[in-house]
């Protein structure tokens, strides 16, 4: 399109319009006649002409000056068009008198010997000619046709031929520059992820016939940035001397060489994580210009074959490309581009990771690696979690996919693995230099409290560097597992033995005193770790769950035998009941708790004093714990089990009744203050409480009740057992078991077998006492409590 004419301003006059050019504006203008008029005058006359004609001459060679400064890159570009095409020109001259000289003397040649070459040849050749000659005529000789007249000298064996020598010069320079421009457009879109200007350069080099062989260099030339960026981060020598200029630089003053020493380590891990650093942020750019490059490939076609240059880039059939334009390069290039990039890549990480990992090459390299592995793996996940982020919502918009895979993350991760070896080896041993600290194992002294929390700070700060990198979570997860078994074992051998640990009359023995003190360290290792557990990812989580609970079984182990005499001390003063005489009891015996509460409110109140005292933290409901469990299991056997037997006495008497009421007020009491807070313990408390009314209701009413709610209908029946006449006897006597035994039978059997036993005592002795006083309402409410089992059976 021809350029506009470049704007006047609008009080400029036009030349043609001024009347002083008037005359040399006519079609019929003579000079001679022009000057004769002049010097027919008068001099003046004359004079003013000259005058005239000199302003005018100024005049217009100040508008030609202005002209040409006005149009001057119209006229340079003119000049230099005009200097190309008489270039192109002399270049088309010379090629067609050098053709022409080629088919002269090759006609000759022909005639000669008789031969003729093949017309389909020399039909190529001069419509390649044409092509050449209309291209070289117009100034827009294309890759195309550049890349054309190359193959087909070499194809047509013409390169021999003196014209085609002659020509090759220019033929050259002509490649060299549109390599060198697309070479450079191809860079500059991918430095700026420009598709169009990525998707020209590459045409250039698809007509070229070198599309495989671009792609393949410019992938390489990524993997070579990455593996040059590595190398230079993980060298030892050049780190070193990095950090030793600045160490020189910044010191002084005068210096110990421990000091000195550790500055220059410092320094060297400060120079390793910045470069590290810079070398991931290489890993990442590449990645992501390799998958714009292959964005570009998946949609750019050939404007001839309408293939896509992806599948030509892989040399799949239907490309549109002939046999020999499948080269080896194209069969190589089979792989996409990422796939290319990150097989290469993965390799060069390993590499390098493989070489900083070697104990005669790393050096402090390597010791700073291994000892902060986390940082080095959240760095590398970093990067990897990036370049997905990056690719992944234009990938997945045009289904070309994300530049990296499940496979080759796991494989770029799969580098680490010589350091995370190192740094999960060393984590072990740290924690478990920790745990032979604080538990010695023997008969050796219990930790003191900084040791414990020197060793509970050991495990929470290898959990916590270990959570910083996903990759390694769990791993850190199952040394700290580790580390805590061999704590429950060492535990285990540090716990007393011996029947000192089963006193419960006296003070508070050696034995048990070390016990108590060694659950109080389980119990706070056991608290501490489990508070981390809901901020641990779930596989961490599971793998300390194990541990934990035998780090617990320890700890419940070394003061169950404790517990267990202190229960079965309280069971036999409980099982003294029966020994009294609840039948015949007078008003005066009711004042004070019978004997054996008595003695069971003593024992409670030893067993606090002497040993729960102990137990550090002072175990309570709003803070759940080994001791507290415990001791909430102790106040609710204790309850039960006294409701249990005060059930099974009879016969009772109104002052017997009285009593039991007050030795169950003073078992509450002793229960509460000196086990567990009743108002934790839940249904065996409301056991206790539902029974001391329930000893004063008739027996007709006994049905209606609400007290029958919060006992259990074993209670009930044994209960309704005192009230019956003596020929009816109990499940235990028409046993023949003692109270004691029937109080184990109880505890080894459901409550469903425990009334099918009730009910065949029941059934066996109702004919008995069935003429007996007080055996029909008793029986009938019995036989109405156990009617629901019969319909169930049924």
């Amino acid at each position: 399109m021809p350029a506009s004419p470049p704007s006047r301003a609008p009080d400029t006059p036009l030349i043609r319009d001024d009347p002083s050019f008037a005359p040399f504006l006519k079609p019929d203008f003579q000079a001679a006649d022009f000057a004769s008029e002049a010097l027919a005058g008068s001099s003046s006359s004359a004079q003013a002409k000259t005058a005239q004609l000199q302003d005018g001459i100024r005049t217009l060679s100040r508008r030609l000056r202005d002209e040409v400064a006005v149009r001057q890159p119209e006229l340079l570009q003119g000049a230099t068009s005009l200097r190309a095409a008489e270039d192109d020109l002399q270049g088309v001259a010379l090629s067609i008198e050098g053709l022409q000289g080629v088919m002269s003397r090759a006609a000759d040649a022909g005639a000669q010997q008789s031969t003729t070459a093949p017309p389909l040849d020399l039909a190529k050749a001069a419509k390649l000619l044409a092509e050449i000659q209309e291209a070289a005529s117009s100034g827009a000789l294309t890759s195309r046709t550049g890349g054309q007249a190359s193959s087909n000298a070499v194809d047509k064996h013409l390169t021999q031929l003196a014209l085609v020598k002659a020509d090759q010069g220019f033929l050259d320079n002509a490649d060299g520059l549109i390599r060198q421009q697309a070479q450079a457009a191809l860079q500059s879109g991918m430095s700026m992820q420009s598709q169009a200007e990525v998707g020209g350069a590459l045409q250039v080099f698809h007509n070229l016939h070198e599309l495989p062989a671009t792609v393949m260099g410019l992938v390489d030339g990524y993997v070579a940035q990455v593996e040059f960026s590595l190398s230079s981060s993980l060298d030892p020598r050049r780190l070193a001397s990095a950090s030793a200029g600045r160490d020189a630089t910044a010191a002084g003053g005068s210096r110990s060489a421990a000091a000195a020493s550790s500055a220059s380590t410092a320094k060297l891990q400060e120079a390793l994580w910045t470069r590290l650093a810079e070398s991931m942020d290489v890993v990442h750019d590449s990645a992501v210009a390799v998958w714009h490059l292959q964005r570009v490939l998946a949609k750019k076609r050939d404007p001839l074959t309408h293939d896509l240059f992806i599948h030509i880039l892989q040399g799949r059939e239907g490309s549109g490309l002939d046999a020999d334009a499948v080269s080896k390069d194209a069969a190589a290039a089979a792989l996409l581009p990422c796939q290319r990039f990150w097989a290469s890549a993965a390799r060069e990480i390993q590499q390098a990771m493989s070489q900083a990992a070697n104990p005669n090459k790393g050096g402090l390299v390597r010791e700073a690696l291994n000892h902060q592995y986390p940082r080095l793996a959240t760095l590398v996940e970093g990067t990897l979690q990036r370049i997905f982020t990056d690719t992944q919502l234009h990938g997945q918009a045009k289904g070309i996919g994300t530049t990296i895979d499940d496979a080759q993350r796991e494989e770029v991760l799969a580098a680490l693995n010589p350091f995370k070896a190192a740094y999960l080896s060393g984590a072990l041993t740290r924690l478990s230099d920790g745990v032979n600290a604080a538990f010695p194992g023997g008969s050796r002294p219990l930790a003191s409290s900084a040791d414990l929390q020197r060793c509970i700070g050991r495990m929470h700060e290898e959990l916590k560097a270990g959570t910083e990198a996903g990759a390694v979570t769990a791993q850190v997860a199952g040394c700290v597992g580790t580390a805590l078994r061999l704590l429950a074992e060492k535990a285990e051998y540090m716990a007393a033995t011996g029947p000192e640990l089963r006193s419960v009359t006296g003070a508070c023995t050696g034995p048990q005193a070390r016990n108590l003190s060694l659950f109080g360290q389980l119990q706070e290792v056991h608290r501490s770790l489990s508070s981390l557990l809901p901020r641990l990812p779930p596989a961490a989580a599971s793998s300390l769950g194990a541990p934990l609970n035998a780090v617990k079984a320890v700890a419940i182990e070394a003061v169950m035998p404790l517990f267990r005499a202190a229960v079965d001390r309280a069971e036999d003063l409980i099982l003294k009941l029966h020994d009294c005489n609840f039948g015949t009891a007078t008003e005066a015996a009711v004042t004070h708790a019978s004997a054996p509460t008595a003695d069971l409110a003593r024992h409670l109140m030893h067993c606090r004093m002497e040993y729960f005292s102990r137990f550090v933290p002072a175990p309570s409901p709003g803070l759940p714990s080994f001791a507290g469990a415990l001791l909430l299991r102790m106040a609710s056997r204790v309850l039960v089990f006294f409701v249990r037997h005060v059930a099974l006495l009879r016969p009772l008497s109104a002052p017997g009744k009285l009593q039991l009421a007050k030795d169950l007020a003073e078992v509450e009491v002793a229960v509460g203050q000196n086990i567990w807070p009743l108002q934790a313990v839940g249904p065996p408390h409301a056991m206790l409480r539902a029974l001391r009314p329930l000893l004063f209701v008739e027996t007709p009413a006994m049905l209606q009740s609400p007290f029958l709610n919060h006992l259990p209908a074993t209670v009930v029946l044994h209960h309704l057992y005192s009230r019956a006449p003596a020929a009816l006897q109990s499940p235990h006597v028409r046993s023949g078991l003692t109270p004691a035994q029937y109080s184990l039978w109880l505890d080894q059997h459901t409550t469903a077998e425990a009334l099918e036993q009730i009910k065949g005592a029941l059934d066996a002795c109702a004919p008995a006492g069935r003429d007996q006083p007080g055996f029909d309402e008793t029986f009938a409410c019995m036989q109405q409590i156990l009617s629901p089992l019969q319909a169930a059976k049924s």
